[in-house]
């Protein structure tokens, strides 16, 4: 069960605003409990704004990559799905089990749109909102293996061509603070620049570009490493990442992260099947302006979403990836000097959540030090839940946003977890080969 309280989101988030700001964008913070043993985080989720309209999908129909895993069995749990979704009263939902080599289970249940014939398929691609904040961060730790970037080049240093009339107090703001959500960039973009942002038909880059100069021209928000999150920073995190390779952002995250890890189904904006709905069950197929793609607007097939968490969960990525485990340990919000083991004291705990790139962190019986994001862009809602230390994840998803849908994710991986748990007593059960 996923309850909000205003009090318990402000401690976990530091800032929270319930109400919608004149830009149309609002933070919610979801803080399951139940299952999750109490308060986790807040996490805020992009909500839209501006017309009522379709963003053209720029879908990326790539090739799989050489070096994809050979294909792999994937066990049906469509009854897991469905368990939940019925009584959710939701068009559709999704739910995976993922280990370190890719999806070991998936079901879905429901339908593409609330009131048609078509069922929601396994092949249907879902939108992902800010749980692809976390490819974003692991596409900057490629490129900083590259040496395109660094995790401390500065927004000026980057930028500073692009934008002449940098505030001075970007100066020191650098990559890595604004992938911690500690750059100083404002959890509500400007009104006017994000009514432009609906507005420009230019290339997403150019639009893009539009949008991080309006924010740069005006001072941050807060200090530099005070926690807030910022759909905003990782946009500007987006530009400095095209500035420093002269590729456009889409580009960047099909060629150097999806591609080689075997994923064809991702794209850029709407879904092309499975429609979304709001909050109230209109459906609504629509998604944020594509200037902000590098914080939220990515779909694909769970089957694929679960090999981009499979990495995490491996830690390596191989000859597919060029990131070994101290860029894991860097991601995951593990620094060299962290405290590790029962001596770790809470503040250390609470400081290494805070360092993670792209995730929030947590400890769970469960799963040991767990990873965690949501994402929605209000006619959508996911849910990502990693146990690093155990070899596993459990995915959720639904075509319609909202607390109900919050909710029902919360539902569908407890019940995934306990389909995970019965299949490991099962297989312990089993006699050994002599």
């Amino acid at each position: 069960m996923c309850r909000l309280n205003t009090r318990e989101r402000a401690d976990s988030c530091g800032r929270v605003d319930r109400r919608r700001s004149p830009g149309g964008r609002r933070q919610i913070a979801c803080v399951p409990n139940g299952l999750w043993s109490g308060v986790l985080f807040a996490l805020a989720v992009t909500a839209l704004a501006g017309p009522s309209r379709a963003i053209s999908s720029a879908s990326a129909a790539q090739e799989s990559a050489p070096s994809s895993p050979p294909p792999r069995s994937v066990e049906r749990i469509d009854s897991v799905a469905a368990s939940v979704r019925g009584a959710s009263d939701l068009p559709g939902l999704g739910v995976a089990v993922v280990g370190v080599n890719g999806a070991e289970a998936i079901g879905v249940d429901g339908l593409r749109q609330r009131g048609g014939d078509e069922p929601l398929l396994v092949s249907d691609r879902v939108h992902l909102g800010s749980c692809a904040k976390a490819m974003s961060a692991t596409l900057a730790a490629v490129l900083v293996r590259d040496g395109a970037i660094r995790w401390d080049s500065t927004v000026r240093e980057v930028l500073g061509k692009s934008v002449e009339s940098i505030d001075p107090s970007w100066n020191d703001i650098t990559l890595i603070d604004l992938l911690r959500h500690e750059g100083g960039a404002p959890a509500n973009p400007p009104p006017e620049a994000w009514a432009a942002a609906w507005q420009c038909t230019d290339a997403p880059r150019d639009c893009r570009l539009a949008f991080v100069r309006a924010l740069l021209e005006s001072a941050t928000s807060q200090p530099r490493g005070s926690f807030t999150y910022s759909n905003q920073g990782y946009t500007i995190a987006g530009a400095m990442l095209e500035a420093a390779t002269g590729r456009d952002f889409e580009s960047l995250m099909i060629e150097r992260l999806l591609t080689p890890l075997g994923i064809s189904s991702a794209g850029f904006g709407p879904t092309p099947e499975a429609h979304g709905h709001r909050p109230n069950g209109d459906v609504a197929n629509i998604d944020n302006p594509r200037v902000i793609a590098p914080a939220t607007g990515v779909y694909m097939t769970l089957e694929d979403w679960g090999k981009f968490v499979a990495l995490h969960l491996r830690g390596d990525g191989g000859a597919a990836i060029p990131l070994r485990s101290a860029d894991f340990d860097l991601l995951h919000g593990i620094p060299e000097s962290a405290p590790h083991g029962e001596g770790a004291n809470s503040g250390a705990a609470e400081s290494q959540e805070r360092r993670a790139l792209g995730w929030m962190a947590a400890e769970r019986p469960w799963g040991g030090r767990v990873l965690m994001h949501a994402g929605s862009n209000t006619v959508w809602f996911c849910v990502a839940w990693l146990a690093p230390e155990r070899g596993f994840a459990l995915l959720a998803v639904t075509n319609q946003g909202g607390s109900k849908s919050a909710e029902a994710c919360d539902k569908a991986v407890g019940a995934a977890l306990e389909w995970h748990a019965q299949r490991g007593a099962e297989a312990k059960s089993q006699p050994s080969s002599p």
